[in-house]
């Protein structure tokens, strides 16, 4: 019996495995010189990793997609900090080869291992790509869910966070999400090995959306595929597709749909329409009055939710205009969500079941007619109160402060009284 008890006590009382590492959204280090459109297109999801023996501390950006986990050696020649091999005694070169994962000679570098610190929690021995010369002027990447071709199994697979922390035993299991945590949405903890609704009652689940790794070329990226885009009542397109990235904060469109947003949103005085060595973008003056832009709707192909976005958040205030969040691309032929998306649609990705699921946590916004009935409220409480007290446990007290007196009155407690009261009792034979 004993050891039935123990073992639902061990059962219970041991916590779900999940590592929170805090996070902070901010603009890249480099951007290109003619990008004139917002402070907000270049952006990455950044964290602080502690790494090596002696702990170097290195902030580094979040990857989706097909980005394995690299740190850039102390041999390229970069600007940023670079993680400092020869000072960490743990660490090791797994093997000497020179890999490159990307054909463009993004980055080069060997199979190495390395202790990691996520918040506090240490993990050693994680796997990564030591890069011995790289165009990326960042400090390293940590790739969340890298998923080979078949033809790249046998160079980097498990070079990945998710897999390696599933494979040591160190998460439960395969969700990963950004829960933001401040007004602005742009810090918050990444979190490993769990949804949110299983520790906060905060989110409620909506629907569950499979993605589209069907797609041949697409089967390493997260892509969602659309029945309809919508602008108020108009059809702009019966089907379409899109992929998710932490690594853009605003929306790019495809080239085909920059006609349909010039004769419906910006066929108007004071909106104008301009571009960059890269971009079709649209802003209008201050003076245009943009609440009276209808909503744009993106309907997923199995219809089970909508993605919403109002004039809100459409356009973001700069340089006293009104820009359009979504940069038109001649290069695309699909949309790319970035984090303008996901920090109205919070996601959870699963990358073991390559499924994506949306949890509703409604906003917050300062409602004066709210904030007024609940001080009415509130004024209301305090009233019945204070006329509670005045009119019903005053008096009640008083009555009784009063009967109290009386039977003082009535019971004189002398010694006199009791030695008569002794004899009448005598008396009667009591």
């Amino acid at each position: 019996m004993y050891k039935l008890i123990l073992f639902l006590f061990i059962k219970f009382s041991i916590s779900k495995k999940i590592i929170k590492i805090p996070f902070e959204v901010k603009q890249t280090k480099i951007v290109s010189s003619k990008r004139i459109l917002s402070p907000l297109y270049e952006i990455e999801f950044y964290g602080k990793i502690k790494i090596g023996s002696n702990k170097q501390e290195l902030e580094l950006p979040f990857k989706l997609n097909r980005f394995p986990i690299f740190l850039s050696g102390s041999s390229t020649e970069i600007k940023s900090e670079k993680f400092k091999e020869d000072s960490s005694t743990t660490f090791s070169i797994i093997e000497k080869e020179i890999i490159k994962p990307f054909e463009d000679d993004f980055f080069e570098g060997v199979k190495s291992k390395d202790n990691f610190e996520f918040n506090k929690y240490t993990i050693e021995n994680i796997q990564f790509l030591l890069s011995k010369k790289q165009k990326y002027e960042e400090s390293g990447v940590i790739g969340l869910n890298y998923i080979p071709h078949s033809t790249e199994k046998t160079k980097f697979e498990g070079f990945d966070l998710i897999n390696q922390l599933k494979n040591k035993n160190e998460i439960e299991n395969y969700y990963f999400t950004f829960k933001f945590a401040n007004k602005d949405k742009t810090k918050g903890e990444f979190i490993i090995g769990n949804a949110p609704h299983e520790y906060d009652s905060n989110y409620k689940e909506e629907k569950l959306v499979i993605s589209d790794i069907e797609q041949g070329k697409y089967i390493s990226r997260w892509i969602l595929g659309f029945s309809n885009v919508q602008y108020g009542n108009m059809s702009l397109s019966k089907t379409d597709s899109c992929e998710i990235s932490l690594s853009m904060g605003l929306f790019e469109g495809p080239f085909m749909f920059l006609i349909h947003f010039e004769k419906y949103f910006f066929n108007r005085s004071g909106c104008y329409e301009d571009n960059d060595d890269k971009y079709t973008f649209f802003y209008c003056e201050k003076s245009v009055n943009i609440k009276e832009f209808q909503d744009l709707v993106f309907v997923l192909k199995n219809k089970q939710m909508n993605f919403t976005f109002t004039y809100k958040d459409l356009f973001y205030e700069l340089n006293d205009k009104y820009y359009f969040i979504i940069l038109f691309n001649l290069d695309i032929n699909m949309w790319k969500f970035g984090y303008s998306f996901i920090k109205k649609y919070p996601i959870v990705f699963n990358s073991d079941k390559r499924t994506l699921n949306w949890y509703n946590e409604p906003e917050k916004e300062f409602n004066i007619i709210s904030l007024l009935l609940t001080i009415c409220i509130i004024f209301a409480i305090i009233i019945g109160l204070l006329l509670f007290y005045i009119f019903i446990l005053r008096p009640l007290k008083n009555k009784r402060k009063i009967r109290a007196n009386e039977l003082e009155e009535e019971f004189d407690y002398t010694p006199n009284n009791y030695d008569k009261m002794d004899k009448e009792e005598n008396k009667l034979g009591i």
